[in-house]
């Protein structure tokens, strides 16, 4: 065939016409573009491979985090728990019995301090007297004694009120990280100076 190319040949392309140069440029230029594409293509596979993995990383990270969060709360709501007393038989404990039921017990006068701080109690010195809202609305009852009336306090309504109050001021993990009764004391002084006395 006069269109056929002897590659054997070294001195081929000495011996190519015109028609013979453009059909192999040809040749060639398809080869090329054909090689560029299947790149183009393998890179698009190895990118959108990545990407998948990437964000099947991401998700993993997300969902991961999100269980970290969950059991951190849940830790977290344990050791408020550990703080906590449980109710009595009877429902309401006096403040003294109600201080000796946290992990970290609290003394009554320390224990009175707090409950004036978060509202619970009326702000005088002396006798931790509920307000009467407190009284009307279960957390606290008032219990005639000879001739002076004794306030007994209902420990969840309580507690649920303190925690509230030290979540919405920010205060309640560095209450419930109090390992000691002078720990604890020294930051419930500190509370009653800031929301009490001044």
């Amino acid at each position: 065939m006069p269109n056929e190319l002897d590659l054997s040949n070294p001195n081929f392309l000495d011996e190519m016409d015109e028609q013979q140069e453009e059909r192999l440029f040809s040749i060639m230029l398809a080869k090329r573009q054909q090689r560029t594409e299947q790149n183009i293509k393998r890179l698009f596979d190895v990118v959108e491979k990545n990407t998948e993995r990437v964000n099947q990383e991401i998700e993993t990270l997300k969902i991961e985090t999100q269980r970290q969060k969950e059991d951190t709360e849940k830790a977290l709501e344990l050791e408020r728990k550990r703080h906590r007393i449980e109710e009595s038989r009877f429902g309401y404990l006096s403040l003294r019995d109600l201080g000796a039921g946290f992990e970290v017990p609290i003394g009554s006068q320390s224990l009175g301090k707090l409950l004036k701080v978060v509202g619970l109690a009326i702000r005088q010195r002396g006798k931790t007297e509920p307000y009467m809202e407190q009284i009307r609305n279960g957390t606290a009852k008032n219990k005639p004694y000879k001739d002076h009336v004794h306030y007994q306090w209902n420990p969840e309504k309580t507690m649920s009120k303190i925690d509230k109050w030290l979540a919405e001021n920010g205060y309640i993990d560095h209450f419930y990280s109090c390992e000691t009764q002078d720990e604890l004391y020294e930051m419930i002084n500190e509370l009653y100076e800031i929301y009490v006395e001044n």
